[in-house]
Parts: structure tokens; C-alpha cells; sequence
């Protein structure tokens, strides 16, 4: 699916699809700067890991999984993608 089509489909139909299956991505997105100076401010600690971001359904990330999820709502809220809906 294309990045763009997700906006067009009913609530109903947005339910079906897994939310990896969308196309979203976080860059471009308001959310890009701020993950940036997280990774500025992990750096200044001396610290080489940042952990990747993600697009979830909530703030769960499996144990183990050394990741963050950011939940799709604050992508269709319009908080981290000015076209969203």
C-alpha cells in the first residue's frame, strides 16, 4: 500500500491492515526532529546505541526487542504528519 492511500480508507477498512503493511514512515514527520535529538543527546552521554523507531499500535515493545514504538495515533492526529487525518 502506498503511503498516501491509508488516509483514504474508512476506519473499518484501516482495521484490517496491519499498520507495517501502510507504507507510514517517520521521516518528514514532526516526530523526525525530536527522535534526532534523542539520538544527539544519547551520543553526548557517550552512549553508540539508538535504538531504532518505529511506527506501532501502542507503546508496547516486546521484551527483549530494543526498539520504540511510536503509537500510530500520534500519526493520524496530525502530531507528527501534517496531512494526516
Amino acid at each position: 500500500m502506498e503511503a498516501a492511500d491509508w488516509a483514504s480508507l474508512s476506519d473499518q477498512e484501516l482495521l484490517e491492515h496491519r499498520i507495517s503493511s501502510l507504507g507510514l514512515r517517520l521521516e518528514g514527520t514532526a516526530l523526525e526532529p525530536l527522535i534526532r535529538h534523542l539520538y544527539d543527546e544519547l551520543s553526548a552521554k557517550g552512549l553508540v546505541f539508538h535504538p531504532p523507531c518505529h511506527i506501532g499500535d501502542e507503546w508496547f515493545v516486546p521484551v527483549g526487542v530494543p526498539a520504540i514504538f511510536v503509537p500510530f495515533f500520534w500519526y493520524t492526529t496530525g502530531y507528527a504528519h501534517s496531512s494526516a487525518r
